[in-house]
């Protein structure tokens, strides 16, 4: 599914840096039916940094006046400074630990991305493989004979083992009780064109006697694979009903 798949139920939210004269917001993604429009904030970092930075000259202002305090034996400037001291500390952990939390969700988004865009681009390069192979059907294995060899005078029945040079030849793993040596074999070519001049002249090897039961087809996914067939049982299903219908029309 793609990014935009992804995102189709969600909208943009804008919300607004807390810190004073700061002009910064931040979209961030929310389900279309949210209700919370203007409810939600936050610091950006340049007033994060600015917040604590407040913040911690109050305190170390408020620490000093604790000691003048304690030195002049003013003991309810002292126990007011330290309230205040303790309400600023709490004020700022707070606000580092919401810093935190924001900070943590957007890893976690930025993350989710990189994992949809990595997904989209192994998908794509998969595809871009399959565009240069070619499958085999009905090459069975041989004592004495590797499938490359095999490949090799295929082609050159075909006219196109000097134009033509496989990079890369494999048979395809064996299903459960399925004999490894009927399995398809997959020849990749260096380019869609050298594909398509093999299976252009693939009708050839039904004039071959070692390659008559020997078929090309196109490299498909899964899911190709699963329409095609799909396609081929309706277009005999559709045959079948033409002919029933001759014969019926005939008696």
């Amino acid at each position: 599914m793609g990014a935009d798949q992804k995102w189709k139920d969600y909208r943009d939210e804008f919300l607004g840096c807390e810190g004073p004269g700061c002009r910064i917001y931040q979209a961030v993604k929310v389900p279309k039916g949210w209700s919370g429009r203007g409810k939600g904030s936050f610091f950006c970092g340049i007033c994060a940094g600015n917040k604590i930075r407040e913040l911690e000259g109050k305190v170390k202002v408020l620490e000093e006046e604790v000691k003048s305090g304690e030195e002049k034996g003013k003991e309810e400037v002292r126990s007011f400074a330290e309230t205040v001291q303790k309400s600023l500390e709490r004020e700022m952990e707070g606000a580092k630990k919401r810093i935190e939390k924001e900070s943590e969700a957007v890893r976690e988004e930025v993350e989710k991305v990189k994992e949809v865009v990595r997904v989209e681009v192994k998908r794509t390069s998969i595809e871009e493989v399959r565009k240069k192979r070619v499958m085999v059907f009905g090459l069975k294995k041989k004592e004495g004979r590797t499938d490359e060899e095999m490949i090799g005078d295929m082609l050159q029945v075909l006219g196109r083992k000097e134009e033509c040079k496989p990079r890369a030849v494999f048979r395809m793993r064996e299903k459960e009780g399925e004999s490894s040596g009927t399995r398809p074999v997959v020849v990749e070519f260096g380019s869609e064109q050298e594909k398509w001049k093999v299976l252009e002249r693939k009708m050839a090897l039904r004039r071959d006697d070692e390659f008559a039961r020997v078929f090309l087809e196109l490299d498909l996914s899964r899911e190709e694979r699963e329409v095609a067939k799909n396609k081929r049982v309706e277009r005999k299903k559709q045959k079948e009903r033409e002919e029933g219908g001759k014969s019926g029309g005939e008696s």
